[in-house]
This record gives structure tokens, C-alpha cells and sequence, in this order.
């Protein structure tokens, strides 16, 4: 198994949305759906 290694604020949200770490097909599941149409606004 690959664990994904990443340390950032879109992974803190994952994890508290969840309450656990996520798998890393939740985490590429949940995370464009949140940030869709808003990444101007984010990465800045």
C-alpha cells in the first residue's frame, strides 16, 4: 500500500470533515469538489 505524504490545509479540512486520515481516493474525491470554482480566491 502508498500512503500519500502531504501536509496542508486541504488535508486538515479532509481529516476533520471525516474524523480520521483520509484514504487518498477520498481525499482526490472530496477536495476538487470543494475547491471548484474557488481556487482564484485560494491559490493566490
Amino acid at each position: 500500500m502508498k500512503f500519500l505524504k502531504l501536509g496542508s490545509a486541504e488535508l486538515a479540512a479532509v481529516t476533520a470533515m471525516l474524523g480520521r486520515i483520509p484514504t487518498k481516493e477520498e481525499y482526490m474525491k472530496i477536495v476538487p469538489q470543494k475547491i471548484a470554482g474557488k481556487e482564484a480566491d485560494i491559490y493566490k
